[in-house]
């Protein structure tokens, strides 16, 4: 007799748990996802020592007491720092791309084998249920939108995060008070992916849950076209594939619409700040290598935020996909306990 288990654990629920489900697969590739997480660090230590050097720049160039000769020297050697700094940072993402290229290949590896596995251990009714073109969206469309995410999302995820605790860091020792204009736009930051975030990951989810159901009503339908003809049945079909095909339309429109409008509203919320910061800091006469070089950090800072909101689409996409697989892992398996039971039968 057969029972029914369920030995993977919690449905993900919300954005958080599945995403924190997903970097439990990185256990096995430790070795690289630390070597890149460390060339994500150098990278953006690199870039932000390099943006501050300008300070330095400008200040030499403000000095007039100073015999030029020896500001010249001073001025070639920070430019040399300046170029190092930038070809280091080049080369430490070319590293980090490789590394995580490595790591995206070996756990979508391991999840369509733990995928493989576990559906070979499932009840009939389950393949009843669901058409062969819904089974293979999981291993299609479900993973490759993992895919871009393990590739590029999180590795943006994680340059952005601490380039911009960085550059944060550096613009507090520029001047506390300017900061306060960026602690402003941090919450209407925060305040915009919170709902826009909401209503595009909601969409993406249903648009995930309607490509299954278009490629399963295709593949069925293709299969079985001599059947639809037999029984004078196109009309309907037609019909049915209109329905499905609309509702896909409609919730991939509303998805890539939530999705793709935080980039320009990110990008018009860093212009008004950073004419307000310029503004500001003239009124207040800050010294004008302090003032360049926090307008700098500030073009970074939205620049950041825009690399987040560029690959946001790609993570919502990514964590509905990331759902229905985990959701396919979680349902319950059937166990074979070795028993037989007959129902209503006899022995003549």
């Amino acid at each position: 007799m057969a029972r029914l288990s369920n030995p993977g654990g919690k449905r993900a629920a919300n954005p958080l748990k599945t995403l924190k489900r997903l970097f439990g697969y990185y256990s096995c590739c430790r070795v690289p996802f630390t070597l890149a997480v460390l060339c994500v660090v150098v990278y953006s230590i690199a870039v932000i020592w390099a943006s501050y050097l300008l300070e330095p720049t400008v200040a030499l160039l403000e000095k007039q007491d100073i015999v030029p000769e020896k500001v010249y020297a001073e001025y070639l050697a920070v430019l040399m720092l300046m170029a190092a700094m930038y070809v280091l940072a080049v080369i430490t993402n070319y590293i980090m791309a490789r590394l995580m290229l490595t790591c995206s290949a070996r756990i979508l590896y391991r999840m369509r084998v733990e995928m493989f596995e576990h559906m070979e251990r499932m009840p009939v009714r389950f393949y009843d249920a669901h058409t062969h073109g819904e089974l293979m969206s999981y291993y299609t469309n479900d993973v490759e939108a993992v895919r871009e995410m393990l590739h590029h999302g999180i590795a943006q995820m994680l340059i952005s995060s601490i380039s911009l605790v960085g550059i944060i860091a550096m613009m507090l020792k520029l001047s506390l008070v300017l900061c306060a204009f960026i602690a402003v736009m941090g919450v209407c930051v925060y305040l915009t992916l919170r709902i826009v975030g909401g209503k595009s990951r909601k969409n993406f989810r249903a648009q995930q849950k309607s490509v299954a159901q278009v490629n399963g009503y295709i593949e069925e339908m293709i299969v079985g076209q001599k059947v639809v003809k037999a029984f004078n049945h196109e009309e309907a079909t037609l019909e049915r594939f209109d329905e499905i095909n609309e509702e896909l339309r409609v919730v991939s429109t509303r998805a890539s619409f939530y999705a793709k409008i935080i980039g320009p509203v990110m990008n018009n919320l860093s212009h008004i700040f950073y004419a307000i910061i310029t503004t500001a800091g003239v009124l207040m006469l800050t010294a004008g290598s302090a003032l360049m070089a926090f307008l700098q950090y500030i073009r970074q800072f939205a620049d950041r935020i825009s690399q987040i909101s560029q690959q946001f689409s790609s993570i919502m996409l990514a964590l509905a996909g990331a759902e229905r697989v985990f959701e396919m892992i979680d349902s319950p398996v059937e166990v074979d306990e070795g028993d037989v039971t007959l129902v209503n039968a006899s022995i003549a």
